[in-house]
């Protein structure tokens, strides 16, 4: 009986102190956390992201090269900042360091230590050979497209004579570079309420998911590896005041047309659109760069060169028109090239740029010694390699350190260049040398 009874208080003990409720478990507060991340860097600046987590808000920031005071960020009411920092030196390593100071509270954190290796300036030896072409009116070339250094595109219009000495009045619009030799073609099209085809000038070009698209001035065409299709006319009622310039795209259902007047169209793949009209300004260059959520980050400039020093930057962004800020720019510009949320220049009566493109800050003029001339076109393969052409045979380049001037050198003080790409060790511009049309590559 007795061990009977223990056995239940035995058990008894045990459901008690098994039901017992634990006693809670007080969570420990999260690890505050600064993070410096390497955003992008050129030869003599550097981009860094700061980040931090589960730190109040706000922050005094100070940030360490070094081990030595660079700057200090004041009442930072964000989690998530892009430090700029120029005056580096090229080829140099650097190390950076934040100490961020929550106003409210008496701790400090620290962040990672973060290494920096500013980019080398790119070679600027480039040798030059000029082609020219055109034996009555008026020649020129207008665009380029580079696949690669043996299968280059140039568009415009070129005057020559027949077989049989005469005057030959229907232009060759391109001309293509194998490697070896120039090959020239006529590029029939339609116009207005006409169904039979005429070869006539284009005036831009570019490489579509490995296709090539050019424009006339009304007329989308690609090639098709033997002839030329017409894949959209733009031309809906005369008179037509809405003149194609310029030609870009991201992908086949992607292209934009933009030109006379404010025009700006966009091919779908099958069909087309032309946006609302913002300016009475023409449209001369249109660029697009990929940004860091898989989206691009489109802009194009718009002016009346020799007309009026009116100016204006776009943004195109799910197919509607933002206008930029061109405080700082005096007079009109016509080309613009820029690494997306980094570095932006545009050029024309001066070269400017700037590092938020939508920043209220005006834009930053390049030290005007530069270049005494009118520059129509830039382009680039990073922040450290950028060509520039321009008028009275001008054409410049930039290292990421130190910029230089190949006019001389070159020798076409006669001649105006209107476009210029570069890639890898490639430039092509093009252009004209009254009156014959112009070609002028560089190879490093």
């Amino acid at each position: 009986m007795k061990k009977h009874i223990m056995k239940i208080l035995l058990i008894l003990i045990i459901v008690y102190t098994g039901c017992k409720d634990d006693p809670p478990v007080v969570p420990l507060p999260p690890e505050p956390k600064a993070t410096l991340t390497q955003q992008d860097v050129s030869c003599l600046e550097a981009w860094i992201k700061l980040e931090f987590e589960n730190i109040e808000l706000p922050v005094n920031v100070s940030l360490l090269k070094d081990s030595i005071l660079l700057l200090e960020i004041n009442n930072l009411t964000s989690s998530n900042t892009i430090v700029y920092i120029d005056s580096l030196q090229p080829n140099q390593t650097y190390k950076f360091q934040s100490i961020i100071q929550p106003i409210n509270q008496s701790d400090e954190v620290k962040s990672n230590e973060l290494q920096v290796t500013t980019l080398a300036p790119t070679s600027q030896s480039f040798m030059w050979q000029v082609y020219s072409w055109g034996m009555h009116s008026s020649s020129e070339i207008r665009d380029i497209a580079i696949i690669d250094e043996n299968n280059i595109w140039c568009v415009g219009e070129i005057y020559m004579n027949d077989s049989f000495g005469q005057l030959d009045t229907q232009p060759y619009a391109v001309a293509h570079w194998d490697g070896l030799n120039w090959h020239f073609m006529k590029v029939p099209y339609h116009d207005f309420n006409q169904t039979t085809k005429h070869p006539g000038p284009l005036f831009s070009i570019d490489c579509i998911d490995d296709n090539i698209y050019v424009v006339s001035y009304a007329n989308l065409l690609k090639w098709t590896g033997s002839d030329w299709e017409e894949i959209a006319f733009f031309m809906k009622q005369i008179p037509f005041d809405s003149q194609i310039l310029k030609v870009w795209g991201f992908d086949k259902n992607n292209i934009y047309c933009v030109g006379r007047n404010g025009a700006i169209y966009i091919y779908f793949g099958s069909d087309w659109q032309k946006l609302e009209k913002k300016t009475e300004l023409d449209i001369y260059d249109i660029l697009g760069q990929k940004t860091g959520n898989g989206g691009y980050e489109i802009i194009c400039v718009a002016a009346k060169p020799g007309i009026s020093n009116n100016k204006k930057i776009y943004k195109i962004e799910n197919n509607a028109i933002v206008e930029l800020p061109s405080a700082g720019i005096p007079s009109s510009i016509k080309g613009l090239w820029f690494k997306s949320s980094n570095k932006y220049y545009v050029v024309g009566s001066g070269i400017f740029t700037k590092q938020n493109i939508s920043s209220n800050f005006g834009w930053e003029p390049i030290w005007q010694g530069l270049t005494e001339y009118y520059t129509g076109s830039i382009d680039g393969n990073d922040i450290n390699d950028i060509i520039i052409c321009g008028a009275y045979g001008e054409m410049l380049h930039y290292n990421g350190s130190t910029w230089r001037s190949y006019r001389e050198e070159i020798g076409r003080q006669t001649a105006s260049y209107g476009r210029v790409k570069i890639e890898g060790d490639l430039v092509v511009a093009v252009g004209q040398d009254h009156p014959k049309a112009l070609i002028t590559i560089g190879r490093r």
